[in-house]
């Protein structure tokens, strides 16, 4: 595309051209997205690159409207969905249940209470409700995949104490571990 088609697109504002290309101003050193809602600058005074880093690279700082170092496809923009995965896998092997809350955001980089804000906003829940439910999925599996007793498959599901995996397992399942064994034999 030549730079009058750059331009065109900038001023058309169309989503569509956001995170194809960036635009620098001569003027005032920073560089933003397409679809910026700043007022946008004569073509003589715009420069345009293909990526982010490349206007970084020539000098250019970040808009803070429109944040072009957060575009579709960067890291930044996929942060938090790729640390709510990382906690959840985390989570799968055990570490809320050996290190608490502290210990998984400090797993993951971040503080307990970012960690607990991400899993609320998405998933309406805390890391300890997640923890909690990964550990009863687990037990409900060993009790279908194995003749373990029900107090060993409470200690190899990360649960502390017997009665208290009867009771998140009754509240989770509506039925007790040796009921499901039954129906499921």
């Amino acid at each position: 595309m030549t730079p009058q088609g750059y331009y065109r697109a900038l001023l058309s504002k169309d989503v569509r051209f956001d995170g194809k290309f960036f635009f620098g101003v001569r003027t005032t050193g920073i560089y933003c997205r397409p679809i910026c809602s700043s007022r946008k600058p004569h073509f003589q005074n715009v420069i345009f690159f293909k990526e982010a880093a490349q206007a970084q690279e020539s000098g250019f700082r970040p808009c803070k409207r429109c944040r072009p170092e957060s575009t579709p496809g960067t890291s930044a923009w996929v942060g938090k969905s790729a640390t709510l995965t990382r906690a959840l896998k985390l989570i799968k092997r055990g570490v809320y249940d050996r290190e608490g809350i502290l210990g998984l955001a400090q797993k993951l980089g971040i503080g307990d209470r970012h960690l607990r804000r991400l899993f609320n906003n998405k998933y309406q829940k805390s890391p300890r409700e997640t923890a909690l439910e990964s550990r009863l999925e687990t037990a409900k599996k060993l009790i279908k995949d194995n003749s373990l007793p029900i107090t060993d498959v409470a200690i190899l599901s990360g649960f502390k104490s017997v009665r208290r995996f009867n009771d998140a397992f009754k509240r989770q399942f509506k039925s007790t571990p040796s009921q499901v064994r039954k129906d499921h034999k």
